[in-house]
């Protein structure tokens, strides 16, 4: 997990600078076969989802209302072990 705290790092620095609670727009890119793994992880947001040109993929996003930084950073670790998904 050091790399993925690495990665966010980042992230984490720069939400820390919002005021909380807010809306977090979470979006990610992954195959139909992942989508049910992730959605459970966000059943309190408001999800939409769109199909890419040829079929193979779909891109998730997910508008939520969330009271810190870390609440963000743990919704991205709870779903960073899924084969093939992007975190945009």
């Amino acid at each position: 997990m050091e790399d993925f705290d690495k990665k966010f790092e980042k992230l984490k620095e720069q939400l820390v600078l919002q005021e909380w609670p807010n809306v977090y727009l979470f979006k990610f890119i992954t195959s139909d076969d992942n989508v049910s793994e992730i959605l459970p992880h966000f059943k309190d947001g408001e999800v939409s989802t769109k199909r890419s040109s040829k079929g193979k993929y779909i891109s998730i996003s997910v508008k939520m209302m969330v009271f810190s930084a870390d609440q963000i950073i743990e919704k991205y670790r709870a779903v960073s072990h899924i084969k093939g998904l992007i975190s945009l």
